[in-house]
């Protein structure tokens, strides 16, 4: 059978309750997927049916933007015959099920290593706003050391069909399943929480920690009893006790169970240095400066050292319901400061440990999901070549800024280095950034920093894959020894780099991430920190412009595009406690795209069918422009209905002076086209970039693999601080953003640049 005109079944290789999992081939991409078909009751109405569907729909794309080592990727969501069928990530391995089934219970300290990979994995779905809600080892494969999380939202869809298909009915697997959801109260993180304590239990200990004859037996066991204690658990022990707290109040978060997994690992591997030691699996974006779910609104607290216990389990972080009308987004600065504890653990000190590392999280600033991993390492003025003994001159990303002469430093390097610099940019539709701001600002830097005009090539692809690529291949026959691509989309972005890699040019990917691919290193503003900025700026608005039941569209780019997964996974964890609390009602969510024409068709579909939307998280100026052009046609009103955008393009500046966007996202392009220029030439020279300017890394979903990253930030601008931003840093005249009608409302912002 062919599904979605692409994907061949093969054979089946497993089911259960909530779906059929196949063996396919994607005939266009030539691979081996797992396509799973969700299971929909039989007995429900031909408009109940599609309401599932379009249900299922919606939680599977919310779960493909999970961009995680430690969670199965999804590729693609199809709907065939009025089934939805899920395109996944096929994974070599067993379920951690199997492997207890098969083997028995694990060595404690191979449970802390799944339990560590679990944990992050978790930190960063509820840090999107996504409960599992059915974590059970089951649920959990293993291959090689890796542990993989799979069905993410597959709970929730079915959870979602008991409403139709009867009363009474339970949506999952009761000795896994927290007290509160047995119970049929609302679900959150610290649910997942529960079954991450009963998947351990159940893998240390090699029998869940609640079980009985009967289902009534086991409900009534996990409501009521505390679990046997373990015999096998060690250091674990105090651990597994806090997460099966009743109380969900009491247990510890998905990202102080990911660090102090961590550190049980490290004092386990120093108590034993001279033992052979398993592979561990490659770094992990939580495992760095790790995700809390921060709120996003000043009246959900991060969290209070009053609600922690003395001992036996870690305090969530307790707070009211959001509210809907925070006074402005908190900024997107701060960061949290890893924390590496490296002492023999056992006993009540695990409580310790546990209440240290949440005390020191919370105390500390707090941080932010991102793209990926940054580094706190405090940088060098200089380091020494290791074959010449010369100095070798340093930058650090607070050293740039629209001046440029920072890259001043680096012109021995380039003096030093061979071959020329080839930069190919995608298009001039998806935004005009390219031709008005990159193609030029990559010119000034890469000569700021030394290199002749002879030695540098800036090319458009003009929207073509096949030109792209062609461009790469013509920059290394005319002996470019970097490139710097902006890829179109990971396909064309794994030809180029590719063929760079067979010829020995490095590739350094810039604002746009090739899944799939092999550059040496990428320079980009943080995804999934410029989504968060978009959805905290919605927040803001919808409150000062007192839109009383928001009734929120919320449209993503073009689903190809890592960027635009990112940029989701910011806003949609910003918006989710709105939504899960029923302040907000999410009503739309259209396909996406980049292409502004299309982004308009879209809306204008979904604005037909739900008349009653008045917000819109919109995620550029490029498609925020026509969109609000036929809101201004339908006769909407300034400052009634909040919408978004990027890229601080000229009409959206001038939409936000009108009131009809609330803001944009200002990142100023000099500095990523610094951070890239500066990046080629330390790699032009052979040399390695220092770790102030190379400041994180990013995971390549597709390779599972971390790429050594630039991460900068952007800011949210609205007319508050739009002089003191774009007309400073002159990325728009005051003359063209006040000119004519607009002249008035430039006035009223102050700008006078």
């Amino acid at each position: 059978m062919l599904i979605g005109g692409r994907y061949l079944l093969v054979e089946p290789v497993g089911e259960g309750g909530m779906g059929r999992v196949w063996r396919g081939h994607d005939q266009v991409l030539d691979r081996e997927v797992a396509v799973k078909e969700v299971l929909l009751p039989r007995q429900v109405s031909a408009a109940e049916q599609a309401e599932l569907v379009a249900r299922t729909m919606r939680e599977a794309r919310a779960a493909a933007r999970l961009n995680h080592p430690g969670v199965i990727t999804i590729h693609d969501v199809v709907e065939h015959d009025g089934a939805p069928w899920i395109v996944m990530q096929l994974i070599s391995g067993r379920s951690l099920g199997a492997e207890i089934a098969a083997n028995g219970r694990l060595p404690w300290q191979r449970v802390a290593e799944i339990g560590e990979q679990i944990a992050d994995a978790l930190a960063h779905a509820h840090a999107a706003g996504i409960v599992h809600r059915d974590l059970k080892p089951d649920n959990v494969l293993l291959s090689g050391r890796r542990a993989i999380v799979t069905d993410f939202g597959i709970a929730r869809i079915m959870d979602s069909t008991t409403k139709l298909t009867g009363p009474g009915m339970m949506i999952g697997t009761p000795q896994y399943m927290a007290p509160e959801q047995l119970e049929g109260s609302s679900v959150d993180a610290a649910a997942d929480m529960w079954a991450l304590g009963a998947t351990l239990y159940a893998a240390v200990e090699g029998i869940p920690p609640f079980d009985g004859p009967t289902l009534a037996a086991v409900i009534t066991a996990v409501l009521t009893r505390a679990p046997a204690e373990p015999v096998h658990a060690g250091p674990l022990l105090q651990l597994l006790g806090a997460l099966l707290a009743k109380d969900p109040s009491q247990r510890p978060d998905a990202q102080a169970v990911t660090r102090v997994l961590a550190s049980q690992l490290s004092a386990s591997a120093a108590d034993a240095p001279a033992a052979p030691q398993p592979d561990r699996p490659a770094a992990r974006p939580g495992t760095g400066p790790v995700h809390p779910e921060t709120s996003t609104d000043p009246g959900l607290p991060a969290g209070d050292a009053s609600t922690m216990p003395a001992a036996g389990g870690v305090a969530r972080p307790s707070g009211p319901e959001p509210d809907a009308s925070p006074s402005h987004p908190p900024s997107p600065r701060s960061r949290s400061h890893r924390v590496t504890l490296t002492a023999s653990v056992g006993g009540a000190a695990v409580a310790a440990l546990i209440v240290a590392v949440l005390v020191l999280r919370l105390a500390g600033p707090g941080s932010h999901p991102g793209s990926g991993s940054r580094s706190n390492s405090p940088s060098t003025s200089t380091s020494t070549s290791a074959s010449s003994g010369a100095a070798i001159p340093q930058i650090s990303i607070s050293d740039l800024n629209n001046s440029f002469t920072a890259l001043a430093k680096l012109r021995p390097l380039a003096g030093s280095g061979r071959g020329s610099v080839g930069v190919i940019l995608p298009d001039t539709i998806s935004s005009t950034r390219y031709v008005e701001f990159d193609a030029p600002y990559l010119r000034q830097a890469l000569t700021t920093a030394g290199l002749p005009g002879s030695d540098i090539t800036i090319q458009n692809a003009q929207g073509s894959d096949p030109t792209q690529l062609s461009d790469a291949e013509s920059d290394i026959t005319n002996g470019a020894s970097v490139l710097i691509v902006d890829p179109l989309d990971s396909t064309v972005g794994a030809q180029i780099e590719s063929y760079a890699q067979s010829r020995g040019v490095p590739v350094i990917d810039y604002d746009r991430l090739t899944l799939g691919g092999s550059r040496s290193y990428y320079v980009t503003f943080d995804g999934v920190e410029t989504g968060q900025l978009m959805g905290q700026g919605l927040v803001s608005c919808i409150s000062a412009w007192h839109v009383g039941h928001p009734d929120v569209m919320v449209m993503t780019g073009a689903p190809s595009d890592n960027n635009a997964t990112l940029f989701a996974q910011g806003y949609d964890g910003v918006l989710a406690p709105y939504f899960s609390s029923g302040k907000y009602k999410d009503v739309s969510n259209p396909p996406g795209t980049w292409d502004p024409p299309t982004a308009l068709s879209e809306f204008e579909q979904q604005f037909t069918a739900h008349p009653d939307i008045n917000a819109a998280l919109i995620p550029d100026d490029e498609n925020a422009a026509p969109i609000i052009g036929y809101l201004k046609d339908k006769g909407v009103r300034p400052r009634t209905f909040p919408t978004t955008g990027q890229d601080a393009t000229l009409p959206g500046l001038q939409d936000i002076l009108a009131g009809y966007q609330c803001g944009t996202v200002y990142k100023p392009i000099y500095l990523e086209a610094e951070a890239a220029a500066a990046v080629a030439i330390y790699v032009r020279a052979g040399q390695t970039p220092p770790s102030a300017l190379v400041n994180g890394s990013t995971t390549d979903s597709a390779s599972d693999t971390q790429v050594p990253s630039v991460l900068l930030s952007g800011e949210w601008v609205t007319t508050a601080n739009m002089n003191s931003t774009i007309i400073a840093d002159k990325f728009v005249p005051a003359s063209q953003l006040c000119a004519g009608s607009y002249a008035d409302a430039c006035q009223a912002a102050g700008i006078t640049g």
